[in-house]
C-alpha cells in the first residue's frame, strides 16, 4: 500500500482528478451517442469551432465537485483546482501527442502543410481546452476559495 506523500497525492489529486476526467468524457460520449449536435462557429473553416453546450453547462458543477472531493480528502493550495481541471490537463497531453504525430505523419508525409496542423491544434485548444477549462474553473474557484477560508480543525 502507498503511504505518506504518494498516498496523499492519490487521495487529493489523482482519484478526484481521474473521476472528474471520466465523468467529463462520459458526458461527451453520451451526447454523441444521443445525437446531440454541437453549436458550430465559422462553419466554412476547415476546422470550425464546435461546442457541446449541454456538456459545457455541466462542467462548472463537475469542477466544483472535483475541487470539493479533493479538499475533503485534505487537498491544500492548488491541489483542489488541479483536481477540478484534470480533464483539461489530460486532454492537453493528448493534444500535444496528436500534434506531434500529425506533424511527423501528415506534414512529414506531404499530406498537408504545417499551417493546417497548427490550425487544427488551434481548434483543439479553443474547443477542448480553453472553453472546458474555463467552465471547470468557474465551478472550482468558489469551492476552493470557501474551503481555504474554513478554519482548520487543528486550530483552536
Amino acid at each position: 500500500m502507498l503511504s505518506g506523500p504518494a498516498s496523499e497525492r492519490v487521495k487529493t489529486l489523482w482519484l478526484p482528478g481521474l473521476a472528474t476526467f471520466f465523468v467529463s468524457m462520459s458526458g461527451v460520449a453520451i451526447l454523441l451517442w444521443a445525437g446531440v449536435r454541437p453549436l458550430t462557429f465559422f462553419p466554412h473553416w476547415h476546422h470550425p469551432w464546435q461546442f457541446f453546450l449541454p456538456w459545457l453547462a455541466s462542467l462548472p458543477l463537475l469542477g466544483a465537485l472535483g475541487a470539493y472531493w479533493s479538499g475533503r480528502a485534505g487537498g491544500k493550495g492548488t491541489t483542489p483546482i488541479l483536481a477540478a481541471v484534470f480533464p483539461v490537463i489530460a486532454m492537453s497531453g493528448f493534444g500535444i501527442v496528436a500534434l506531434v504525430a500529425d506533424l511527423i505523419g501528415d506534414v512529414g508525409g506531404g499530406r498537408h502543410s504545417v499551417w493546417h496542423s497548427l490550425c487544427g491544434f488551434g481548434y483543439f485548444v479553443v474547443c477542448w481546452l480553453l472553453a472546458p477549462g474555463t467552465a471547470l474553473l468557474l465551478g472550482a474557484f468558489p469551492v476552493a476559495r470557501l474551503r481555504s477560508r474554513k478554519p482548520s480543525p487543528h486550530h483552536g
